[in-house]
């Protein structure tokens, strides 16, 4: 086993514990939004029940920046990638035409490799050997502007060089905001295991008087917090004017079996999104609405399998 090579780890991702802990959360959240009429004479319940949301928010908040940011960086990356590259391949070419008209043997060799070679290099390797280009054409004492290597060419390249370099250099840089989020992550879920301890004892005084619904609860708490199904809806909700996310409106999904209905209640989260679970395959009617906002209703049809994303835009009243 070599033990000189260490491995940065994922500080930003939620652990496995996490996420199953999460999505009993989430269960719960659902579960006990739906039975508000059995809980809203329980002393104190409303507080707690009310600050149990507010951290499971913050949690698939945090969750859902980290993914974004995520994202963002690897797509600017890419972008920043792909324009150093093609420029330097561009002055790879021009210092090839130079070096065989002036008969630089020297130059055309360091020259020499074709795209695809520049293109298979990563990060510092790619950033060093695409500023050897620019430094190369700096240091020749002739007029290049004949070849199409002028002062303009030299900043553009220069220009992504830096870029690029700033970019490589965000995974350090971000080490130390990684970790803030990480124990910010960590917690939160303290936070909500003591909330829902709270609520636990809380639905306690009404167990006797509701057994069917305390052991529904108490199954919940237990069995969904392996579950590991897969994600069947996203929704995000935002404001049709700003396009800015609407926090807490609330979401029903509602499918029609025979002769019964299923429906599941739940709220977004402050980046105005929510995520739904194992939904049976089916056709659903979902009604958005918060006060202040037309209600909004969509007709989702859910294929065995199928993952939905859909996006909600509520105009105000």
């Amino acid at each position: 086993m070599n033990k000189t090579k260490t491995y940065a780890p994922k500080l930003t991702d939620m652990t496995s514990k996490q996420r199953r802990r999460l999505r009993m959360f989430l269960a719960v959240k659902e579960y006990l939004s739906g039975n508000e009429a059995l809980t809203k004479d329980i002393p104190h319940f409303a507080d707690s029940f009310r600050s149990f949301l507010e951290i499971v928010d913050d949690i698939e908040d945090a969750s859902e920046r980290q993914l974004q940011n995520r994202r963002r960086i690897s797509k600017r990356k890419k972008a920043l990638q792909d324009d150093l590259v093609s420029l330097t391949c561009d002055y790879s070419r021009k210092l090839k035409y130079y070096a065989q008209i002036t008969s630089d043997v020297e130059l055309e060799e360091e020259v020499k490799l074709s795209k695809s070679d520049i293109e298979d290099m990563r990060d510092n390797s790619l950033l060093v050997y695409c500023e050897s280009f620019y430094s190369r054409a700096e240091s020749i004492d002739a007029d290049l502007s004949k070849y199409l290597i002028t002062a303009e060419t030299g900043k553009v390249l220069r220009r992504a060089l830096d870029q690029f370099s700033e970019i490589i250099d965000k995974p350090r840089l971000g080490i130390a905001d990684r970790v803030v989020a990480t124990t910010k992550l960590e917690l939160l879920f303290r936070e909500g295991n003591s909330k829902l301890r709270d609520i636990d004892t809380l639905l306690g005084i009404i167990a006797i008087r509701e057994p069917y619904f305390f052991s529904q609860y108490i199954s919940v708490r237990k069995i969904l917090t392996s579950n590991t199904g897969p994600l069947s809806l996203r929704v995000r909700v935002t404001e049709a004017s700003t396009g800015m996310p609407v926090h807490r409106a609330s979401i029903s999904c509602t499918l029609k079996e025979k002769d019964r209905e299923t429906v599941l209640r739940r709220r977004s989260a402050r980046g105005g999104g929510i995520a739904l679970k194992n939904l049976k395959p089916g056709e659903y009617r979902m009604v958005i609405s918060k006060l202040g906002y037309t209600a909004k209703e969509v007709m989702i049809t859910i294929n065995d399998g199928e993952r939905k994303d859909v996006n909600v835009e509520l105009g105000k009243e």
